[in-house]
């Protein structure tokens, strides 16, 4: 529900799951996109994409530390 409301407000053109819950993709990629097709606006949902990471999941980590270091 709240991939639903980010998706009708910022409207992107893929989510990607990433991190350590892409782990279990597979196991929630269908009720995922169901749930995503009945809440979100009808222009969104004809060309939206859900993808999982193909990074490793530490490399979040890696990618947050970027964004703090030059801030230090």
């Amino acid at each position: 529900m709240a991939l639903s409301c980010v998706v009708n407000v910022l409207d992107p053109d893929v989510i990607v799951i990433g991190g350590s819950i892409s782990n279990a993709y597979e196991f929630f990629y269908e009720a995922m996109t169901e749930t995503l097709k009945k809440h979100i606006n009808s222009l969104p949902s004809e060309n939206l994409k859900t993808v999982r990471s193909q990074l490793n999941t530490d490399k979040s980590f890696l990618g947050a530390a970027c964004l703090v270091l030059p801030m230090l």
